[in-house]
């Protein structure tokens, strides 16, 4: 089994990591991290190394097997190829509604499911 996590760097986007957690011990797989961000300036590409490096070594992630991963760009095209790239069997992710896309008012996990 693979599961994805897209994360935006948000605290309600972490919300999935405790039943993450929870999951990926029972099931004994590993995880993947992408955090997507719609622009990256220089500054914003190391806060996203050093958050996804602090994430990896938290108490949720700790004791998986975790890899990460930063993209620029649309969240909703990059999840979409990064769960077709890894043959995700899973994607977790929280909707908070803070990003819609333009055409369709749907918001990146509505986007993606």
């Amino acid at each position: 089994m693979q599961i994805l996590i897209p994360l935006d760097g948000s605290l309600r986007a972490e919300t999935v990591l405790h039943p993450l957690n929870v999951l990926a011990r029972r099931v004994q797989t590993p995880i993947s991290v992408t955090l997507v961000m719609v622009q990256s300036a220089e500054a914003e590409i190391a806060h996203a190394e050093h958050y996804l490096a602090a994430l990896q070594g938290s108490d949720e992630l700790a004791h998986l097997t975790v890899r990460t991963q930063h993209l620029t760009g649309d969240p909703a095209q990059h999840i979409c190829a990064v769960a077709t790239e890894q043959r995700a069997d899973l994607i977790l992710m929280a909707s908070h509604m803070t990003m819609l896309d333009p055409l369709t008012g749907a918001s990146v996990a509505e986007t993606v499911a």
